[in-house]
């Protein structure tokens, strides 16, 4: 697996990321034909597919269809989609006297299929689009049932075992090589349509084992247990890339104590917590403003901004402010535009920069902020630890004036320890690839306050270890890459960092600036807070909610999360599909009681954010939820337990529902009815996302009416053994129609 060795070849050099066996079928020996006609060649018929998906992957399955498979799903494919033979030299390498699978050639092979297809009519491109499509739903299906074969015996979220099977090595091999090979020819896809979307569409899969075998090189490397989690759901190709990359916290920080669960290194304890002097050894004392003056400013509803008093031009630092003998003067934000704005700063507390205006920081800190705002040209900065007061009713006042402030700001300077690491050299830029890494993984993007300080600014910086880079360079940077080439690992991480851009002045003009809450819910998703009160606080404002009664119920989160609902008024209405601890209150439970990152965060087979915008459902008054659903009734009431699977017939055709491991309901769910979630990717998945239900024997203005009680999978049988353990058939007719869902 080394067709992205490109990506940095000092890391990558001549070796493969992992050595997968070539496992000898014939390939040559018959011609070049599509994707659904190359094992009919090979003497399997239709049928005989079928029957292999129903297989048990056992030594029989190893040693006489996976062969068979791993041809037809890697060159099969592959040549299905270049209209040409693909010879043995290109993907053969001997290895310790074994033929190992090198995918090297697939950098040349794309290089030459987009030339070919770029003059291409917009009815062909489309036509070969929906190929592909076919082609990577079949890959999609095989990886999901090789990669889940044990799944009744492994629970992959915890990596707690339950009499584990151990996956055979073939098995593993080419689980992988499908999945990454899958992601290469989904990234080339994107060439083919007009306009790009940032959603994946693939995700192919690991076996469990292969997964923790991946996860520990990545511990291994520095990587946070909770990271290396997050890691899968970007991808396989972006996990890989990272357990190349060491990585190193600040001294004061470690993840020994964090878990695939959570991370515990970027949250802070406020009763101990001392902010960090800029020079090791350092001892100087703390610089604060005037606190009379900032409350002053919030209390009239005014900005305040920090300055070095009596300096009239912005020049140097002098030299007095580090020996701490000057004084900082505080500024109304409003009347400081002719001396061009000010800069924002956008920091984590987990670097130790967190403090408020009684306290203040470091005369060395204050110092490094003024010197990096200076060589920007502005004299007036704003941070929250200076900014912010303790005192209750002015840091009410500071928190409602947030957003403004970083909205008006003329710069927002992104400091943070992870990103800072990375070092630009004399020629240029690092490779892509890494900028990219080390923003998507810092904590700055896993920390809830930072998301606005990520949209709102009309210029953000990001400071490297030894230069500054704007989110525009950046962005210019990756439209540059990706009109000469692409590889799933640039696909991925562009995406994550574009999606922050989308509501900005940069991306603002193509996506529009309005932001919603289905926009909202996938840049939440993999963030999170210390104080579970600011949710909704930091983003109402973003949704132009009115923040003070979520202020004044802060005490109270399932009443405060009823306030947010209400005022929001509609929500998207695959909301109820996400995987995200739910609220208790009569009337509420479907609603998310958090969109922050949580121990219930689904595997990449699993992930499901909320991505049909304009299908919205009413939040009623009382907290009930109106939406239109394509809704399940069963015949008989089932009850779903740990390990039971639940067969329901459409007609003839077999569905299985099955308890997820990683989702948010209980040990066992009674249910008697279920609504789907629409395939919206484009490749169409084995595995959907469903929202378990009870039907209430009552209505509301002739609409039914039904509790949410969770969510649950429904899958296609011949993904799984024909026979698996406790097994209920049962009938149900499937239906869109509107409800109201308790």
């Amino acid at each position: 697996m080394d067709h992205f060795n490109g990506l940095d070849p000092f890391r990558y050099k001549d070796q493969p990321l992992f050595p997968i066996q070539w496992l000898k079928f014939d390939h040559s020996k018959y011609p070049v034909c599509s994707f659904s006609e190359y094992p009919i060649l090979r003497g399997w018929s239709l049928d005989a597919v079928q029957v292999m998906k129903r297989a048990e992957v056992d030594t029989a399955f190893c040693k006489d269809t996976l062969p068979m498979l791993q041809s037809w799903l890697f060159l099969g494919a592959l040549e299905s989609i270049i209209k040409c033979r693909i010879q043995s030299d290109k993907y053969i390498r001997i290895r310790r006297k074994q033929e190992i699978i090198s995918t090297r050639f697939l950098v040349d092979l794309w290089k030459d299929w987009r030339s070919s297809t770029k003059s291409l009519p917009v009815h062909e491109k489309e036509n070969r689009c929906r190929e592909i499509a076919e082609v990577l739903s079949e890959i999609q299906t095989w990886c999901l049932k090789l990669g889940n074969w044990q799944e009744n015996d492994i629970d992959r979220r915890r990596g707690t075992s339950i009499g584990v099977r151990t996956a055979p090595n073939e098995v593993d091999s080419v689980c992988v090589l499908l999945t990454l090979v899958g992601g290469s020819i989904n990234t080339e896809r994107t060439f083919l349509q007009e306009s790009r979307s940032l959603r994946r569409g693939f995700m192919g899969c690991y076996t469990a084992e292969s997964e923790n075998r991946l996860a520990h090189r990545l511990v291994a490397c520095g990587w946070c247990p909770f990271m290396a989690r997050i890691l899968f759901t970007y991808g396989y190709s972006v996990a890989e890339f990272a357990r190349y990359f060491n990585t190193k916290e600040p001294p004061w920080r470690t993840h020994k104590r964090c878990s695939p669960l959570y991370c515990v290194a970027y949250k802070v304890d406020e009763a101990s917590y001392q902010p960090r002097h800029d020079i090791h050894g350092c001892s100087c004392s703390h610089l604060k403003p005037p606190l009379y003056d900032v409350t002053a400013l919030l209390r009239r509803g005014k900005i305040p901004v920090i300055s070095i008093e009596g300096q009239q031009e912005v020049t140097s630092i002098p030299r007095n402010l580090k020996q701490g003998n000057i004084s900082l003067q505080v500024s109304d934000s409003s009347e400081i535009e002719a001396f061009g704005g000010y800069a924002a700063y956008s920091h984590v507390w987990s670097d130790r920069m967190g403090s408020t205006t009684e306290k203040g920081l470091p005369t060395c800190l204050v110092a490094s902020l003024f010197e990096r705002a200076h060589a920007l040209g502005f004299k007036y900065i704003w941070i929250d630890s200076l900014c912010v007061p303790e005192q209750d009713d002015a840091r009410i006042q500071a928190i409602i004036l947030m957003n403004a402030t970083y909205k008006n700001c003329a710069v927002t300077i992104v400091l943070d320890s992870h990103i800072r690491q990375k070092y630009f050299n004399d020629d240029g830029w690092p490779p892509l690839e890494i900028t990219l890494l080390a923003i998507v993984t810092s904590p700055w993007m896993q920390r809830l306050w930072t998301l606005p300080e990520t949209i709102l600014p009309a210029r953000l910086i990001f400071q490297f270890r030894n230069t500054l880079a704007s989110s525009k360079d950046i962005h210019d940077a990756i439209i540059d890459y990706c009109q000469q080439d692409f590889n799933p690992v640039i696909q991925t991480l562009s995406m994550q960092f574009l999606r922050m851009l989308m509501r900005t002045d940069i991306l603002g003009q193509e996506f529009g600036k309005e932001i919603d809450l289905a926009q909202m819910l996938h840049m939440l998703r993999l963030r999170s807070t210390s104080r579970a009160s600011d949710e909704v606080i930091a983003i109402a404002d973003l949704l132009d909610l009115d923040v003070k009664p979520l202020l004044a119920a802060k005490n109270d989160l399932e009443q405060q999360r009823k306030l947010f609902f209400q005022a929001l008024g509609r929500v998207p209405s695959d909301i109820i599909f996400t995987s995200t601890p739910r609220m208790t209150s009569p009337g509420f439970r479907w609603a998310p009681l958090s969109f922050l990152a949580n121990d219930k965060i689904p595997d990449i087979r699993r992930s499901c954010a909320t991505r049909n915008r304009n299908k919205l459902a009413r939040c009623l008054p009382a907290g009930r939820l109106l939406g239109s659903y394509q809704v399940s009734r069963l015949s008989r009431p089932c009850t779903l337990q740990y390990a039971i699977a639940v067969t329901i017939l459409h007609g003839q055709v077999p569905k299985k529902v099955t308890m997820a491991k990683t989702e948010d309901v209980a040990k066992s769910t009674k249910f008697d009815a279920f609504a789907m979630l629409p395939h919206t990717s484009g490749v169409e998945m084995a595995l959907q996302v469903a929202a378990a239900m009870v039907y209430k024997d009552e209505s509301v203005d002739g609409l039914p009416m039904y509790e949410y009680q969770g969510r649950i999978l429904v899958g296609d049988s011949t993904m799984w053994p024909s026979n698996p353990t406790n097994r209920i058939d049962v009938y149900d007719h499937q239906d869109e129609v509107e409800i109201i869902l308790l």
